[in-house]
């Protein structure tokens, strides 16, 4: 029977209309020219987490096994959970329009299934303020707040998957688009560089949606730190997505040398186009359409 580690962040921040800028992105949507992107920046939510606080340093205790069955949606939440707040004016940046009126009700968590029964979440789910010292090879350059996952065991154990999770919550519209960008690092239990299997989706109403990758971008000089880009449109626009980047890890030779898969920071955009901007574009491609038979007859 698997065993099943979960921690959950619920967010319960206080926002500051007054902070200083809002948190621009390495790769800007609407500077790519491979997707469908309206609003300028900050965009309707602007929302990143950077891990720059310890999540185990002040937790809450263990609750007692079977107090909760599901995630907030539906999702499995297991028998042992974790709980923590982010602190907006270090790990938590909200700064898009629509953010003071419906962060509430975000929430970030880890989803850990052990089929091993041998480890426990402090065993697989760490946090460093810069590189960890253990991983190898090293990065050749430093990031801050690092929240990292990686399989204890050797060969013989059976993978382990770590699913990060974020609630967001969205104005309902007939459309909405999301944006993310995603700063890790990797390397797999051979050593081999961005050789973790990830994938990244969204829980909706209506199950699970994979994210489509639009962008991919090295850090700056030989950074091995990397980031993946994803956009998604969704007709209408849900009330919420949970954004689900998933980890299957792999054991190793030996202790310490399974793969490792470590976030310096996950970065959301979200858009949703009033009707009457929709009405307006759906009135300029019809009267493109006019004028192209205009021209042709």
């Amino acid at each position: 029977m698997h065993r099943v580690i979960t921690m959950v962040a619920l967010v319960a921040l206080l926002f500051s209309v007054a902070a200083a800028s809002a948190s621009e992105f390495s790769s800007p949507p609407e500077d790519l020219g491979n997707i469908e992107w309206w609003t300028d920046f900050p965009y309707h939510r602007n929302a990143m987490i950077d891990f720059g606080t310890d999540p185990f340093d002040g937790t809450s205790p263990w609750p007692e096994p079977g107090a909760e069955d599901t995630y907030p949606d539906g999702l499995p939440l297991g028998d042992y959970g974790i709980v923590w707040d982010l602190d907006p004016a270090v790990n938590y940046d909200l700064e898009g329009p629509d953010d003071p009126e419906i962060y509430l009700t975000d929430w970030f968590g880890i989803l850990v299934t052990e089929p091993n029964d041998d480890y426990t979440l402090e065993d697989i789910i760490h946090w460093d303020a810069t590189n960890p010292a253990s991983w190898n090879p090293q990065p050749t350059s430093a990031a801050s707040g690092i929240l990292w996952a990686e399989h204890p065991g050797i060969r013989g154990d059976e993978n382990i998957i770590v699913d990060f999770l974020w609630h967001i919550d969205n104005f309902p519209g007939d459309l909405g688009r999301i944006y993310n960008e995603i700063w890790m690092y990797d390397v797999d239990s051979l050593g081999n560089w961005a050789g973790v299997n990830t994938t990244v989706g969204y829980w909706t109403e209506d199950g699970y949606v994979p994210a489509t990758n639009v962008d991919f971008q090295l850090g700056a000089g030989a950074s091995p730190w990397y980031a993946l880009e994803y956009w998604n449109e969704f007709t209408p626009n849900p009330t919420w997505e949970v954004m689900d980047i998933r980890v299957v890890l792999k054991p190793g030779e030996d202790q310490g040398l399974g793969d490792k898969f470590g976030l310096d920071s996950v970065h959301i955009a979200k858009e949703v186009p009033e009707p009457g901007t929709l009405a307006l574009f759906g009135l300029g491609a019809l009267g493109l359409v006019a004028w192209r038979r205009r021209k042709t007859s």
